[in-house]
């Protein structure tokens, strides 16, 4: 499995064969590159330390200055229609196809605020089943409502999962 939270930053973490991943550090996911989308090839990213990596690129913070807002609180405010849930959906979902196609999880849930917007799921799916292309052909994938979803449990997921940790540390 993998979750994937999506905010003020980008983060994953990984559970495969029922072993949390970590090796040097924990999976840095968020500062992956991927193709820039040409809509966005003029926006240098947020990343103090990369730039246009993931986390440069979909975090609140790429948001708020992509779009010159005020505020992150700007952002729920953005219509279903604007540009910016497509782009993220194009960046998230091909995040989501590379984590799926080099891990081989069985599920991604994705959390953090900025996937609170409903539209932005439908449109990663649809990203990732684009990416994917039909190369995999398995049930796990075959109904991506479930194979990626958001938590069940809501956004405390990863505090939970971290106050869960240090006490069994």
């Amino acid at each position: 499995m993998c979750y994937i939270t999506v905010g003020t930053g980008i983060g994953i973490g990984l559970i495969i064969n029922g072993k949390t991943v970590h090796g040097v550090l924990h999976p840095e996911a968020g500062h992956v590159h991927l193709p820039k989308e040409e809509a966005d090839k003029d926006f240098k990213g947020v990343c103090p330390f990369h730039g246009d990596c993931v986390e440069g690129l979909c975090s609140n913070i790429a948001i708020k200055e992509r779009l010159g807002l005020k505020s992150v609180d700007e952002i729920p405010k953005l219509a279903d229609s604007h540009f910016i849930w497509d782009l993220l959906a194009q960046y998230c979902g091909t995040l989501c196809s590379n984590i799926f196609l080099t891990t081989s999880v069985e599920r991604i849930v994705i959390g953090g605020g900025i996937f609170n917007r409903k539209c932005l799921m439908e449109k990663t799916r649809e990203v990732f089943s684009k990416r994917i292309n039909g190369y995999i052909v398995n049930k796990k994938i075959d109904d991506l409502d479930s194979f990626i979803a958001r938590p069940e449990h809501g956004d405390d997921l990863g505090m939970l999962a971290a106050a869960f940790a240090g006490a069994n540390h």
